[in-house]
């Protein structure tokens, strides 16, 4: 074993190792590479697998880490797994005075983890240890574990062994999970996690701990009652009681107030309970959805006065809100319109369908429909990659589809499709020629007028919802905005914000397609490593360009470090023709009429 050190400036220590195998040892290149711009002391060692597996090279971490603690018993010791690397060291995990510090296993929140259900407490991928009597006695234990117990396991097994020896004796502190890249919108990330593969491969042959709950419920085992044999009184009572809690969860009523549920106990007395949180959620969004404006808004109203919504909840609160600006409205007939709903708020580019369609008939009603390809009513069919959900009940408009691959019904009525591949594929699948051609995505400016004034200088990267995971390193003239929304007015400012920019890098095809609509000099990109996390084989940006009229092109690979590249050669200014705009228009125009006529 050979290590690589830096000097040891301060109160702490970085460790790892890595074998000599070409990923691994690359990825120790990395990460001393890292460490080393940060100025944080560390030790990275090369060790030969010498024909070991990866489950017996794991568990060396056992040994490898606590000879580190012995070596610097003044220093707090943190172990990063060599695949792994930092961008920065918080502060508070810099100074953090706990015994153990780490993130929770599966890097899950507080709110999640139920400690009690799952087999482990920490993710040991990155994990601080104190320098205490009691923390350094926690890792003398897992030594001793890794030494005695002869079961085929990875670290994780020996970490948790001595946690559940110890863990009464510990101070110990959670880092965020929304602190690991891509985790989290709001956090800043410092660490960024690898991936070799080795834990699925090996996946059911190392030893697992099992929960902690079953073991509990069988300390104190339920008596039997034996076959034949009267029922005692206290048996009977029990029944009875299990009986009546059963009727009291069943028998929920009708509902009273917005948030919560009427239910009667068995004596015939009523009463009403509050809903959690997320059960009055998911009544909110089921009324926006059906355009019940009073109860709907009464639910979200009231959700506010009784709990704390985290992220996930208040983003489904935000897409009710966003549902309600289409459903809600008391004119017209209502067009029944697919397009995708989630991830919750909602995805910039699904959610433009709605709003097109709503200000193009002077903001009718619009009703979602479920892009299932099950609906039994007639319906419209708008902008995206959802031409496959189709069926004869189906008024398309503008639809395309994400791979040449794609099985569409050709029973459909199609008024117009994306573009000339889609009208190649639908007409291989027996379905009629179509040769009129455009995203209705473009007309945002038409239904949406906003005006490219001065801008300020700089160039807005906005990345696919599927490439959000990736960490990406931004020079500071470039400001990211996240893409997921769905609110009529969200959109509009966020499309106001763009069009103040000088240029915009994307790797979502429908902000491409409002740079070209609205005349701000874009970049279509995707990123290295991700390639391949876009959904479809890439025909339908050539099927976008060419259906409405400007230079094809296809996504440019670039590398996550986005500091020093000139985009200057990536940038273009094309812009989508009036003409098109007027044709598309026209298009939607008459797919509403006939999903007039045909409903009428």
């Amino acid at each position: 074993m050979t290590a690589a050190s830096a000097p040891l400036t301060n109160d702490l220590i970085i460790c790892s190792f890595h074998t000599d195998d070409a990923y691994y040892t690359a990825a120790g290149d990395r990460l001393r590479a890292s460490l080393e711009a940060l100025d944080l002391p560390h030790e990275i060692a090369s060790i030969s697998a010498n024909g070991a597996d990866w489950i017996d090279i794991c568990r060396q971490k056992i040994p490898f880490l606590h000879g580190i603690c012995t070596r610097h018993p003044d220093k707090k010791v943190f172990w990063i797994d060599g695949d792994c690397t930092l961008d920065h060291l918080p502060d508070f995990i810099r100074n953090s005075a706990a015994d153990i510090i780490g993130f929770q296993r599966g890097f899950s929140s507080p709110l999640k983890i139920g400690y009690a259900k799952r087999t482990r407490f920490w993710e040991p991928c990155f994990w601080g240890i104190g320098t205490s009597p009691a923390a350094r006695a926690y890792i003398e234990s897992a030594r001793q574990a890794e030494a005695q117990i002869t079961a085929r396991a990875t670290d994780d097994y020996f970490f948790e062994e001595a946690w559940r020896v110890h863990a009464e004796n510990l101070s110990f502190q959670v880092i965020p999970s929304g602190m690991v890249a891509g985790k989290s919108d709001t956090l800043k990330p410092f660490f960024v996690f690898g991936a070799s593969g080795n834990v699925d491969t090996f996946k059911g042959q190392a030893e697992q701990h099992h929960s902690l709950e079953p073991a509990t419920r069988t300390l104190i085992p339920r008596p039997k009652q034996p076959a034949g044999a009267p029922l005692t009184f206290a048996t009977r009572v029990r029944r009875k009681l299990r009986r009546e809690a059963d009727k009291l969860v069943q028998t929920i009523a009708n509902r009273q107030q917005p948030t919560a549920q009427r239910t009667k106990t068995p004596t015939g007395r009523s009463l009403v309970a509050p809903l959690s949180a997320q059960k009055a959620i998911e009544v909110a969004v089921g009324a926006a959805k059906g355009g019940k404006l009073t109860s709907a808004e009464a639910t979200l109203a009231e959700i506010q006065t009784r709990h704390l919504l985290n992220a996930a909840q208040q983003n489904a609160a935000d897409a009710a809100q966003s549902f309600l600006d289409y459903t809600a409205r008391p004119i017209g007939d209502p067009l029944r319109l697919v397009w995708w709903e989630k991830p919750y708020p909602g995805n910039f580019g699904d959610w433009l369908s709605p709003l097109v369609f709503h200000r193009m008939t002077d903001d009718r009603k619009v009703m979602f429909v479920p892009p299932n390809g099950k609906a039994s009513k007639i319906h419209l069919l708008g902008l995206g990659s959802i031409v496959k959900f189709a069926n004869s009940r189906s008024i398309v408009v503008g639809a395309g589809a994400s791979q040449r691959d794609a099985t569409l019904d050709p029973t459909a009525t199609y008024i117009s499709l994306r573009g000339p591949i889609t009208a190649e594929i639908l007409r291989a699948a027996g379905g009629p020629t179509i040769d009129n051609f455009g995203d209705p995505g473009i007309l945002m400016p038409r239904v949406m007028p906003i005006a490219r004034g001065s801008t300020n200088g700089r160039i807005a990267l906005v990345r696919h919802y599927a490439h959000r995971k990736l960490f990406l390193k931004l020079p500071d003239t470039i400001d990211e905005h996240p893409i997921v929304m769905s609110g009529a007015k969200t959109i509009e400012d966020f499309i106001t914000t763009l069009v103040g920019y000088d240029a915009v890098i994307t790797s979502a095809m429908h902000i491409y397609i409002i740079c070209q609509s609205y005349g701000v000099p874009c970049a279509l990109v995707t990123f290295a490593t991700g390639e391949d996390m876009v959904r479809g084989d890439g025909m339908k940006y050539i099927d976008y360009a060419s259906g409405v009229g400007v230079p094809e092109a296809a996504p440019t690979v670039i590398d996550l470090d986005l500091r020093g590249r000139d985009f200057d050669n990536l940038i273009t200014d094309h812009m989508v023709p009036a003409a098109k705009m007027d044709e598309v228009a026209a298009s939607v125009t008459a797919a509403i009429a006939h999903y007039d006529s045909q409903v009428g």
